[in-house]
């Protein structure tokens, strides 16, 4: 036998003796945390239909992709992603992390990008909150996580946008005020918020159901700067159903969103009658009430004009008639 031979069965017997252990560490260590290749598929019909482009690193211009706008459905291979209307991730964006059988409305995607760990919203295992630099960002779980949806200007109607009655928490640009509603159109319960808001349950009624959304001028949170019994005038923006004259404002029945003002600032039957009265007037930039009556003979669903809350005890009646006057 010769020496080459030798030395080819010598090596062979060393390998077979070898431990287990020296053969898996000449192998690459993999990290039992990393989920794969990110990639996003984007399809151009409903139920990954269509058309399709892959990605698997941030794309700030689908145009170039030949895909600006056309994205119907999408699937998540691995990584969270944000999608967002215009070009270099701006406008309102949701975040995905699971596949979607159909946006409504569709194709409206013009920008997307891979949210990296502690650097997008609830990255790094949540609490993370990355405030806009303008308008609103609505998230649909606590704790700014999940899937979001940014919007710098009003909606009236988010079911319209597929992120109706999903937010749990909120955040929103530094400077700004935005009012946030039960239903559609500003109507029903409605809030003004000026921070950031890590879980919306603690708000009662507006934790996923929130429907419509519009920047305010001023207000706050509930005993915070402009908020009721804070610096900075009330809550509510807007009194509506007013007629004008000459010195005069005549309110046949006031209502905030399209829900009627009840009798008395607060629940618990304080500071009723003539101070919402005056405080109606005053809103709307008058001195006082000279004349106003209370519909005692049918229940409403009224909102208290001092809490901003919607009246669930006593009688619940309902301001008529308000007439204000711009002096004695």
């Amino acid at each position: 036998m010769s020496l080459k031979s030798k030395l080819g069965l010598l090596c062979g017997a060393l390998f077979m003796l070898a431990p287990a252990g020296a053969l898996q560490a000449q192998e690459p260590p993999i990290a039992e945390f990393y989920p794969g290749t990110p990639e996003i598929i984007l399809y151009s019909q409903p139920n990954f239909g269509g058309q399709r482009v892959t990605l698997s690193d941030d794309a700030a211009d689908l145009r170039r992709q030949n895909f600006n706008d056309r994205t119907w459905s999408i699937q998540v291979e691995a990584g969270d992603w944000e999608v967002c209307e215009n070009i270099n991730y701006g406008g309102r964006c949701i975040r995905v992390n699971g596949d979607v059988a159909s946006f409504s409305p569709a194709n409206w995607v013009s920008s997307v990008r891979l949210v990296r760990n502690g650097t997008g919203p609830g990255g790094g295992g949540g609490g993370f909150v990355d405030r806009p630099l303008s308008g609103i960002r609505l998230y649909d779980g606590p704790n700014y996580t999940g899937q979001r949806f940014d919007t710098q200007s009003e909606i009236y109607d988010l079911s319209r946008t597929g992120f109706n009655d999903r937010a749990s928490s909120i955040a929103i640009a530094r400077g700004e005020s935005w009012e946030v509603c039960l239903d559609s159109n500003f109507r029903s319960q409605c809030q003004v918020f000026s921070d950031n808001v890590r879980d919306l349950a603690q708000y009662g009624y507006f934790n996923n159901s929130i429907s419509s959304v519009r920047r305010v001028g001023g207000g706050g949170w509930p005993g915070g700067p402009g908020g009721p019994g804070g610096p900075g005038g009330n809550w509510y923006t807007d009194i509506d159903g007013g007629i004008e004259g000459i010195g005069t404002m005549f309110f046949p029945v006031p209502e905030i969103n399209g829900r009627s003002i009840d009798r008395c600032m607060a629940s618990g039957g304080r500071d009723c009658d003539t101070a919402v009265a005056d405080a109606i007037c005053q809103e709307a930039g008058y001195l006082e009430a000279a004349y106003f009556s209370v519909d005692r003979g049918r229940r409403y669903r009224t909102i208290h004009l001092g809490s901003g809350q919607e009246c669930r005890t006593g009688r619940c009646e309902a301001m008529l008639n308000v007439l204000c006057i711009s002096e004695r």
